[in-house]
């Protein structure tokens, strides 16, 4: 870890406790630190795994990882704007829906890094607002919101894309599909109904499903039917949204994907992000001549 100064605490994962590090040799170069101990190192190893394989803009990169007993340590890339969880709560403090178009945009970006999954015969299993990243930027004074998914230690391969069976409860209640509590065989339309969950959760401020006990909300999860998205004046969203809240012929995420409404705001994120880069590229281009002028000159 001599590469990296830690800076503080920025919170806790499923498995671990996460960090905010400066890389040394680049100023202002953040990175984020997972530290997982030995309890739960074969979570860490699986993460590290997954992710070494996957290269995605709506997943979170792998930079670094480190193995110094008892701990794992995972490097991953900051996101300035934490997670769509705080996201979600700063709103609601403020007394300030979120706007359609942000909601719209984080459904496109989200549907978009579970379909590169589920091609990829993942399933992440713990889809949730505080394991989707926020980050933000800016392009001539307007606004460029990009997430992306993180903490793949639940997550598991399929040898194929058929369906995956596993005794165990795994995922946050709140977001668990009626499938994974049935202890059934499940696919990838898990990660799909988690999605509604977060997308719900984003109009509403509020989840679909709310109870004080565990065994009650299990309950209403399998059967309590969701036929309307309270507050909701966007009926083509609380369509789709809707349609990932089935309990049985749920929408797979390439059919979200095919949406006109989808491919539209994921085609208007990634033509701002393509313009971002290349102001980006040329204020490099800009500094790097005047820096070989002022060299020139000596």
């Amino acid at each position: 870890m001599e590469n990296y100064r830690f800076l503080e605490k920025i919170g806790r994962g499923t498995h671990g406790t996460v960090y905010l590090l400066e890389s040394e040799g680049y100023k202002n170069k953040y990175v984020v630190c997972k530290s997982v101990g030995f309890k739960h190192k074969k979570y860490a190893i699986k993460e590290i795994n997954i992710l070494s394989k996957l290269s995605h803009k709506r997943i979170i990169k792998l930079l670094d990882a480190i193995i110094k007993e008892p701990y794992v340590f995972i490097i991953l890339e900051y996101s300035n704007y934490g997670n769509l969880s705080t996201f979600i709560r700063f709103y609601k403090q403020s007394e300030c829906n979120i706007p359609y178009d942000l909601i719209w945009s984080a459904f496109a970006q989200i549907t978009d890094g579970l379909n590169f999954l589920h091609k990829n015969n993942i399933i992440h299993r713990d889809i949730k607002p505080s394991n989707i990243l926020v980050n933000q930027n800016f392009l001539n004074n307007e606004e460029i919101i990009e997430f992306k998914i993180c903490d793949f230690s639940l997550s598991t391969k399929l040898l194929t894309d058929e369906f995956f069976f596993d005794e165990s409860l795994v995922g946050t209640p709140y977001y668990m599909a009626p499938e994974i509590i049935k202890r059934i065989k499940y696919n990838s339309s898990v990660d799909v109904w988690s999605l509604g969950v977060c997308m719900y959760e984003m109009i509403c401020f509020k989840k679909p499903f709310l109870s004080n006990t565990r065994k009650e909300l299990l309950e209403l999860i399998l059967d309590k039917p969701i036929t309307f998205i309270p507050n909701c004046s966007d009926k083509k969203l609380q369509s789709l949204i809707l349609e990932c809240l089935q309990k049985n012929n749920r929408i797979k995420s390439y059919s979200l994907l095919s949406d006109e409404k989808i491919k539209y705001f994921l085609t208007l994120v990634d033509l701002k992000l393509k313009e971002l880069k290349i102001c980006s590229l040329e204020k490099k281009l800009k500094r790097w001549k005047k820096e070989g002028l002022e060299i020139h000159n000596l």
